[in-house]
């Protein structure tokens, strides 16, 4: 949507959504452009109710223009959860724009699709969220420059009581095919570690 289209878009939310923090829905999504029904509840504080009339609301608002979140058709199930999984949404372009003219310039739709990225963006979501429950300081999918224009991508860095950052991975899956991957992505780690941009970094990977 052009600006002038994400402002009537932000207009009638306004008016249709006047005392619901949609603004916080949409921030869900900053970290890794997915996220769930339940994760969107225990964010906003809305039920399950609330929430399904806002999600109507942001629908209406963005009628005729790309959507503000995508319904994700695929069922994931979560290790350890029982009966029906939440609902998965994703960032659209919509939301991604009205997260711009919220002051998130960098932000971006969500384009994945493949089950197993999926899950994983969920799985990033889940951490970060236990992290704030926890009253760590995380960043999530954020760049870290060192070297000479080398950069590490690590899905989450946590600052510790003594100042220093440890980092987190959630990995997906091991196999032959992708033992290639797997080494360069050590090596990278390697490199970074041996740095001195790491100095104010605890030399593991969690």
């Amino acid at each position: 949507p052009t600006p002038e289209e994400t402002d009537l878009i932000r207009q009638a939310l306004d008016l249709t959504l006047p005392d619901t923090p949609w603004p916080k829905l949409l921030e869900i999504f900053l970290v890794s452009g997915v996220a769930d029904a339940q994760q969107m509840q225990a964010v906003t504080g809305l039920s399950r109710g609330q929430l399904d009339r806002v999600l109507i609301q942001l629908d209406a608002a963005c009628a005729g223009l790309p959507p503000a979140l995508r319904r994700y058709d695929g069922v994931m199930r979560r290790p350890g959860q029982p009966g029906k999984p939440p609902r998965i949404y994703t960032l659209g372009e919509s939301g991604a724009a009205l997260l711009r003219e919220l002051g998130r310039a960098d932000t971006n739709p969500c384009g994945l699709t493949a089950p197993l990225a999926v899950m994983h963006a969920q799985a990033m979501l889940a951490f970060h969220q236990c992290a704030e429950r926890a009253s760590q300081s995380v960043e999530s999918d954020r760049s870290v420059p060192y070297g000479t224009e080398r950069s590490l991508r690590p899905d989450h860095q946590v600052q510790m009581a003594d100042g220093r950052r440890l980092l987190y991975e959630i990995e997906q899956e091991a196999s032959p095919q992708l033992l290639r991957r797997m080494r360069q992505a050590l090596e990278h780690r390697q490199a970074f570690f041996s740095s001195e941009q790491a100095a104010g970094y605890l030399p593991q990977v969690r």
